[in-house]
């Protein structure tokens, strides 16, 4: 209803043309849930600020994705919500209009798929050009000046820079993600590993067992991750490190107490950005669906992925080298952006047919030779402050990159 009223006062109605590059001073990117996402969609973010050159970015979003931004490139403004409560979140959004109002912005661009908050805001920018996400039964399309017709058809990163063409683009978008990690993000990660005992020699596994709250069966049960963390440090020798956020430092401690081999934990020890220079330095990261799939991803690690009530197929890891376990059964997915990010599901069947036997003979058949030593190719260096990172800019789009997916 206010997205509707909104639209009456704002004239929304009348699809417009795309602005052009001169003519647009500040554009404004709203992107509200999900660090995982802000991380997908900094290629389409990247061809707005080479296409509109003389243009300053903002950033709207939760306080919670703080962290992340830095990591994208250069934001003129950021702009927060404070969503630890609804009552906050609305007197937040509310308190952040007048200031919106006075940045003048000529273009706002809404990379949320769902909710209707965002579209409200951008409306109430008075941005004379607004893009945003078309979803089927939602009234939020009616706030953009050029909605776009939402599909569950391609992978996330090209789903955003679909938004990014809308908005005028017009050469062909680098679908490449590279986070920028400062010089204390790697003196973080350098650090933690002194602190850990991990030598420059060795080979390093991050483990994240957690997940975003909002559908906790995404998550590999803790005793699988503890079993497959003993078969890799048991028989191929790999330094375990548990990552997760302060919330999940239980989780990580069920971990811990499953595996009879030695690890360590980062759990509320590192920043967003050490996390990240850490996965850097790392040979592989295995982790549930979540943000740090695609943290690992912008920063040059392979990934092995578990995949149940998200698909791959929009939110997968995005290298050459990555492992996906996806059963695909009937029921999945049902963790979709058409219904909100919202599943009923009770039990996550689809995860518990992952095996520990089929996960660990990938990771041992695609990392490691026959003598179960890790191939030199996935080797890290890290006998110095800043990690040997694979290019990442040289991935072309996922539907090329040459991704094995064993479960499929």
């Amino acid at each position: 209803m206010l997205v509707s009223a909104g639209a009456v006062l704002t004239k929304s109605g009348t699809q417009m043309g795309a602005p052009s590059p001169g003519g647009v001073r500040r554009i404004l990117a709203i992107k509200l849930h999900g660090v995982g996402n802000i991380a997908l969609l900094q290629p389409a973010l990247r061809g707005l600020q080479e296409h509109f050159a003389r243009a300053e970015v903002d950033f709207l979003t939760f306080r919670s994705n703080e962290e992340i931004l830095p990591c994208l490139g250069p934001i003129a403004s950021a702009h927060y919500i404070d969503e630890s409560t609804a009552t906050r979140a609305v007197l937040s959004a509310l308190k952040l209009i007048p200031t919106l109002r006075a940045r003048s912005f000529d273009l706002v661009v809404d990379f949320e798929q769902f909710a209707n908050l965002s579209a409200i805001l951008a409306m109430c920018t008075g941005a004379r050009s607004r893009v945003g996400f078309r979803i089927p039964g939602s009234p939020r399309h009616k706030g953009f000046t050029t909605p776009v017709v939402y599909s569950d058809t391609r992978h996330m990163r090209g789903t955003f820079s679909r938004l990014a063409i809308a908005a005028g683009v017009t050469r062909p978008i680098d679908l490449s993600m590279n986070l920028r990690l400062d010089p204390n993000h790697l003196d973080e990660a350098v650090e933690f590993e002194n602190q850990a005992g991990i030598d420059p020699g060795d080979v390093v596994f991050v483990l994240h067992p957690g997940s975003s709250p909002n559908l906790t069966l995404r998550r590999w049960p803790a005793e699988r991750f503890a079993a497959l963390a003993d078969r890799l440090a048991g028989r191929h020798g790999v330094r375990v490190v548990l990552s997760g956020s302060r919330e999940e430092r239980g989780l990580a401690q069920r971990v811990r107490a499953e595996m009879q081999e030695e690890c360590v934990s980062s759990v509320g020890r590192l920043s967003l950005g050490g996390l990240a220079a850490l996965c850097g330095r790392a040979e592989a990261v295995l982790s549930s669906d979540t943000a740090l799939v695609h943290i690992a991803s912008a920063v040059g690690t392979p990934v092995v992925g578990l995949y149940g009530p998200n698909t791959p197929y929009l939110y997968g890891p995005t290298g050459r080298n990555d492992l996906v376990f996806y059963q695909q059964l009937p029921c999945s997915p049902c963790l979709m952006n058409i219904l909100a990010k919202v599943s009923r599901c009770r039990r996550a069947l689809c995860m518990e047919k992952i095996g520990v036997d089929e996960v660990y003979a990938g990771i041992s058949r695609t990392y490691f030779d026959e003598k179960g030593r890790i191939l030199p190719i996935f080797k890290r260096d890290r006998g110095g402050k800043g990690p040997k990172m694979k290019g990442v800019g040289d991935c072309p789009p996922l539907e090329s990159c040459g991704l094995t997916w064993p479960g499929i």
